[in-house]
């Protein structure tokens, strides 16, 4: 064989094996791995998806939990938190991108395993609600005009008169004062036998007739008013049952039972927090 067709047979070896070595790395490495990169980016792609619904119904939540605007019930927020924490925890974390083929795959079984938030976003959702209307229920009851206070007392059963407190009819002198109410409304119950009761008219006879709506400024102010008729709970200057809710203070008669005090505070509660 001549030098010329060995030159020739040499440099075909040399391209075969060449092209050899190009099909054992592409079929052998590269096809691989950019088959096992596809799988995974899908998969990141994925949970990204569904990791941005969640993270934009606790971008709500926690932004209502974070607010200054407190709500009725404080164990509203306490409530959300749990959800909040809870959801936080089940969210799929999808980390560092591996470099190596089997590691992407790995990743990306990991990561395409059945993912589904939609009963923890109602969760979330349901705890937003909460607060939010939380917080409108305590804006409602935080020195509520009298209008209002009479107009959610007409809702309650049972409550069969109202009488609104004036500077000339004030039996405690203490309307629109400092420290004072800036409204009381007594009312009759249909529960207590008004012929029982001392008193000319509605005013007079006081919450022994039925009970009152105290309301007041600020929180400290209503929470002096209910501490003051706390210390007379059981005696004889006992006036009958008190709670406070917002800056409201309500109160039931002395007459009724312990029964039909706490059914008629919380038929109250519910007329005076009910949304619109």
């Amino acid at each position: 064989m001549s030098k010329k067709k060995i030159s020739i047979v040499g440099a075909v070896v040399v391209a075969l094996a060449i092209i050899g070595s190009a099909c054992g790395w592409w079929f052998g490495y590269e096809a691989p791995h950019r088959e096992a990169l596809a799988s995974y980016e899908n998969a990141v792609s994925m949970v990204n998806s569904k990791n941005k619904k969640l993270d934009d119904s606790l971008a709500k939540l926690t932004e209502l939990i974070d607010s200054k605007d407190e709500t009725l019930d404080p164990q509203t927020k306490k409530d959300a938190s749990e959800v909040a924490k809870s959801a936080k925890e089940e969210r799929r974390t999808v980390g560092e991108q591996p470099k190596k083929t089997d590691e992407l795959n790995q990743k990306a079984s990991e990561l395409s395993k059945p993912l589904d938030y939609t009963a923890t976003i109602a969760k979330i959702d349901e705890a937003a609600t909460n607060v939010e209307n939380g917080i409108k229920q305590l804006k409602q009851v935080t020195e509520p005009s009298q209008d209002f206070v009479m107009a959610r007392l007409k809702e309650v059963p049972g409550i069969l008169n109202m009488a609104p407190v004036t500077e000339d009819n004030d039996p405690n002198g203490n309307l629109n004062k400092a420290g004072g109410y800036t409204s009381t409304v007594y009312f009759e119950s249909q529960n207590v036998d008004q012929t029982t009761v001392y008193g000319n008219d509605l005013i007079d006879k006081g919450t022994d007739a039925g009970g009152a709506i105290e309301t007041y400024k600020t929180n400290e102010d209503v929470t002096k008013r209910d501490t003051y008729l706390g210390a007379l709970d059981g005696g004889i200057l006992s006036s009958g049952s008190h709670k406070v809710i917002g800056t409201v203070l309500i109160r039931t008669s002395n007459e009724l039972t312990a029964t039909q005090q706490n059914e008629l505070t919380q038929a109250i509660i519910n007329a005076l927090t009910r949304l619109e």
